[in-house]
């Protein structure tokens, strides 16, 4: 299973104003995101009551230490399960808001259930609140028997104890300690995930992005792959045992590679699509006892690390074949290191800065001696965010062009279809408008205007090379003002669309 470059579109809800609104991030305590807390959701309703143990090995002062941690579920709620885990993101959220107005966290935590729901996005139907009760239960019942695997980060210390995440809590309506009638949901979260998150112990999670995950198992792998991913940046690949990975998931494990195909790859095809992967594969060990998963570092773990590790300085001094992609892109076209971490910081998230940069590439090739400083129309084209017409051929277009097997049709080449039906449907909105809504001198005005502006940066290029610019810049004005749909819109909208091939 492999995946080229996912195109990123605008998110649903984001405003065409221009202005850019930056992703989401919740930031969770460590701890539940490394342990395999929540267990992806088995059946509907179904409640799991059997006990789950998670292994580990760590190095502690040069000694490797076995670390084992025991989820106990509640006899009556069973082990947290993904939609759990949804809830305990929302709830995060929150705490995120309150530590942010307050400078830290303190007990009891109130908020209302429609509050919660509305982070998730969910209407506030009657079974809902109820599930919202359901999962304040099970928080509280289920226990954690670490040993040596929750770590206190004030006290620098991995801890030998039984816990549970929240101690403590009263529900609306229910008592008070003060003898009072909770006039909300409180919440006593545990001394270890206070402590934790007032000493900023904590990983940030893209929680839109999230939302938009429909497999249990890629949910529950979100939080651990962020220690995953980061931990293995340096290589820009991972490789996991599927025993290890069925034991801390808590799924079946399968004996046969066909098998462990259909269990895992809808949910590792999604995480492509979303970028959390630009590559699969599930191969045997090399004793042969086992299957391991073989994984490559999607793009949304540099773009979503570009401004805690790149931009803050972590790479500085690090050599460029050590660099993330787009910034290793930058510097090789010209632009020094410190240049190309601004103009990175500067640009949405979801610009397609790769097609880009390719596009700026044949531009220059076009116009020969004509561009006398390339970094500085590198710059200037993804400043400007002019995107290439949809019959330049990206590498990564070529990429899914030239894909071979059946696996990478199946997932790449549906996924790149309907990123290019969609594209289309874009233009043509955009010619619709231009033929009823703008007459042509109105478009010619704004070409000439671009024309000039661009004149007097790039006085040399020739005129068809600024026409074809300026055009594509008029084009790119417009459709931050057109109303369009968002990409997962388009796909609901058309019944012959879906995301994924069935």
């Amino acid at each position: 299973m492999t995946a080229g470059r996912t195109k990123h579109t605008r998110p649903a809800g984001e405003s065409g104003s221009g202005v850019t609104r930056q992703r989401e991030f919740v930031k969770v305590e460590k701890n539940l995101s490394t342990l395999g807390f929540f267990t992806p959701s088995k059946s509907r309703g179904k409640v799991e009551v059997s006990e789950k143990t998670v292994r580990f090995k760590r190095e502690i002062n040069g000694k490797t230490i076995d670390a084992e941690a025991t989820i106990l579920p509640s006899a009556k709620y069973g082990l947290p399960s993904t939609a759990d885990q949804d809830k305990y993101l929302a709830f995060q959220k929150i705490v995120n808001d309150l530590r942010l107005q307050q400078g830290q966290v303190s007990n009891p935590i109130g908020f209302t259930s429609t509050q919660l729901l509305n982070v998730l996005g969910i209407k506030n139907a009657g079974n809902n609140y109820q599930d919202v009760f359901e999962w304040l239960q099970r928080m509280t019942l289920t226990g954690i028997s670490s040993k040596g695997v929750v770590y206190f980060s004030r006290r620098r210390a991995w801890a030998t104890d039984t816990f549970h995440v929240f101690d403590r809590v009263a529900a609306f309506g229910m008592q008070m300690p003060d003898g009072s009638v909770a006039d909300r949901n409180y919440v006593w979260l545990s001394e270890w995930q206070l402590e934790n998150i007032n000493n900023n112990y904590v990983l940030p999670i893209d929680f839109e992005t999230y939302r938009k995950l429909k497999n249990h198992i890629a949910k529950a792998l979100v939080p651990l792959l962020q220690v995953w991913l980061y931990a293995s940046r340096s290589e820009r690949r991972f490789e996991k045992r599927y025993e290890d990975l069925c034991t801390i998931l808590d799924i079946r494990r399968q004996k046969h590679l066909s098998l462990i195909k259909k269990q895992l790859e809808p949910s590792l095809a999604e995480l492509q699509f979303h970028g959390y992967l630009s590559s699969v594969r599930i191969e045997p060990t090399s004793d042969g006892r086992d299957y391991k998963i073989v994984a490559e570092h999607g793009e949304k773990f540099f773009r979503d690390h570009k401004p805690r590790a790149v931009l803050a300085g972590e790479a500085e001094g690090a050599s460029e074949d050590s660099s993330p992609p787009l910034l290793a892109a930058l510097t090789s076209r010209g632009l020094n290191q410190k240049q190309a971490r601004r103009l990175l910081a500067a640009l949405p998230q979801e610009q397609p800065v790769m097609d880009q940069l390719e596009y700026g590439d044949w531009l220059i090739a076009r116009s020969k001696s004509a561009i006398q400083n390339p970094p500085g129309f590198y710059t200037y084209l993804l400043r400007e965010n002019i995107l290439p017409p949809d019959s330049f051929e990206t590498s990564a277009k070529r990429l899914m062009r030239e894909a071979s097997t059946e696996e990478r049709r199946r997932i790449n080449l549906h996924r790149a279809e309907l990123e290019q039906s969609y594209e289309r449907f874009c233009e043509e909105e955009i010619d619709r408008f231009l033929k009823t809504e703008m007459d042509e001198a109105n478009f010619n005005s704004l070409v000439r205007r671009k024309i000039k502006d661009i004149k007097s940066t790039w006085p040399k290029l020739p005129d068809d090379t600024l026409t074809e610019i300026a055009e594509r810049s008029v084009r790119a004005d417009l459709k931050k003002t057109v109303p369009l749909p968002s990409f997962e819109t388009f796909c609901c909208r058309s019944p012959q669309i879906t995301l994924f091939a069935v």
